[in-house]
């Protein structure tokens, strides 16, 4: 078993199986259906790509030398637009959550790199639940997009739902998507 999908296998043991919601049978074994192992796996490795994907989102921004010398959200937001405050801080906190930071007080410590790279984590779910990358694409696209916003203050919208996205978007708002399903 890799490391990505045992790590996957670790989230999956610590939410356990579904429990009795206290529903009538059908809509219990409806519930089962659609929060089956392969979506909850599925979940478990997008929210391993969605920390990678900050992470490297950071990278992006400037901030792995900062933060590898402990660095504020003050010191991260330098040279940044003002707008890009509140998804700055999730992400720090995110990364802190993920265990990809570690946090003393107002600083934030980045040591030692990822133990998965992106393609690790996209092998690990395509493993899991074949031909579900979609969820992945998405990440990915956005993280390409999204630099704008936070460099030239650039309104999130126009770069997330721009033409170049919109087949990651329909592809993720569909009902095939185990991802989106319960969402629907």
């Amino acid at each position: 078993m890799s490391g990505p999908v045992k790590e996957i296998e670790v989230r999956l043991a610590q939410c356990g199986d579904l429990p009795d919601l206290g529903l009538g049978a059908w809509a219990q074994d409806r519930c089962r259906e659609i929060f089956s192992r392969p979506f909850r796996t599925l979940h478990a490795a997008c929210e391993l790509y969605a920390a990678r994907v900050a992470y490297d989102l950071a990278g992006d921004l400037g901030w792995h030398g900062k933060l590898r010398a402990g660095a504020t959200l003050e010191a991260c937001l330098a040279g940044l637009h003002p707008q890009a405050r509140i998804p700055a801080e999730w992400m720090l906190l995110f990364l802190v959550e993920e265990d990809l930071l570690r946090r003393e007080g107002l600083t934030f410590h980045l040591e030692g790199e990822p133990a998965y790279s992106l393609a690790d984590l996209r092998a690990a779910a395509e493993e899991a639940c074949p031909g579900h990358g979609v969820n992945l694409d998405l990440l990915d696209s956005i993280r390409r997009q999204i630099l704008p916003f936070f460099t030239e203050g650039r309104p999130g919208e126009q770069l997330l739902f721009d033409l170049t996205t919109l087949p990651q978007w329909l592809s993720f708002f569909s009902n095939r998507n185990p991802e989106y399903l319960p969402n629907n």
